[in-house]
């Protein structure tokens, strides 16, 4: 009586291991450890341990995606290597000023209105049509920036040269700005987050010249500049829409058009998107005009600045008639020169 009443635990043990097993993926550690973890809808019934005599279980909860993965005969499973990229050509970006001085840069991101660059050490937002960079004859002021149009896959293939047989040399993500260089019927040679190289023109949409008009606005949560949530951008103007980006609070954008049930088109950190409108908040300081005067629109600071021992900005650029600066609080300030401007 005795020895049945000591089963029954037992019995209840290997029924509860049983339970968690059905319930649970199986897999195998390199030594004959077996792996529990997934959702059960695999068939199991074919595997076996490496090693039989194996003496532990190590469970693994679903979403524990860094512990790594055996198969049945204790082989360490790795991930397939990405995509490899030959190395592309190189861009020479120059900012022309309105004191007449030409600015080696380098160009982060661009778009029909802004562009993000780092002069000497430190990163701005410029006004795209004054960047300076050579481009064919055969490209007019119409086409010489573009989206990338990739709506199926999500990106197009950057090629070394024009034809698919050529390296590849990045990625295109859908929806993202780039420079035009020039046009061919087949392959185009554009500017992409810091590479040149060709894309099928067909996976372009060439984007109209920047209008005189512009709004301008700023990434916000809940109506806060200053706060660490980041917002999603999105292909499409919905929230099943591809997301294309996650952007930071405080980041400057353009609105180029809204929709009735709560969307903003906007252009934002080189892409053009789409972000829930409760997102955006407008500027008090609306741009009438988009003026080669003001070259240099820096991108307004984090809302607790570390000191900093950087160079003053008129020492590295030269001198400016007119500079829009923000304050704290991501408004913009004007200033008439940069002596006016506070240094760090």
């Amino acid at each position: 009586m005795k020895r049945f009443r000591l089963l029954i635990p037992v019995l209840a043990l290997l029924m509860a291991v049983l339970m968690l097993s059905a319930a649970l993926a199986v897999t195998y550690t390199e030594d004959g450890g077996m792996v529990v973890g997934g959702d059960g809808d695999d068939d199991f019934s074919n595997i076996v341990p490496a090693d039989p005599d194996a003496s532990y279980i190590t469970i693994i909860l679903p979403g524990d995606e860094d512990e790594p993965q055996y198969d049945e005969n204790g082989n360490l499973i790795t991930p397939g290597p990405g995509p490899t990229f030959a190395p592309g050509e190189r861009l020479d970006v120059s900012l022309a000023l309105s004191s007449g001085k030409v600015e080696p840069v380098t160009l982060l991101s661009t778009g029909v209105y802004f562009s993000t660059v780092i002069v000497g050490r430190e990163t701005h937002r410029v006004q795209t049509e004054n960047l300076r960079y050579e481009i064919a004859d055969n490209v007019p002021a119409e086409k010489r920036l573009a989206i990338i149009n990739a709506k199926k896959d999500g990106y197009a293939t950057m090629h070394t040269k024009a034809k698919a047989s050529s390296p590849s040399v990045n990625r295109c993500t859908t929806n993202r700005v780039v420079l035009v260089l020039s046009i061919g019927k087949s392959y185009s040679k554009v500017w992409y987050d810091g590479d040149v190289g060709f894309v099928k023109t067909s996976s372009l949409t060439f984007l109209a010249p920047a209008e005189e008009a512009v709004r301008l606005a700023t990434v916000t949560y809940k109506g806060r500049i200053a706060s660490k949530a980041t917002v999603n951008i999105r292909q499409n103007g919905k929230t099943s829409s591809r997301s294309l980006d996650t952007i930071a609070c405080g980041t400057p954008m353009v609105v180029l058009g809204e929709t009735e049930d709560g969307w903003y088109e906007v252009e934002v950190a080189g892409w053009r998107a789409w972000i829930p409108a409760e997102y955006a908040t407008m500027n008090e300081d609306i741009v009438e005009e988009n003026t080669v005067g003001s070259a240099v629109v820096p991108v307004p600071p984090a809302p607790t600045p570390e000191p900093s021992q950087a160079e003053p900005l008129g020492e590295m650029l030269g001198t400016l008639t007119e500079v829009t600066v923000y304050d704290g609080a991501g408004h913009e300030v004007l200033y008439d020169d940069f002596e006016d401007l506070p240094q760090p």
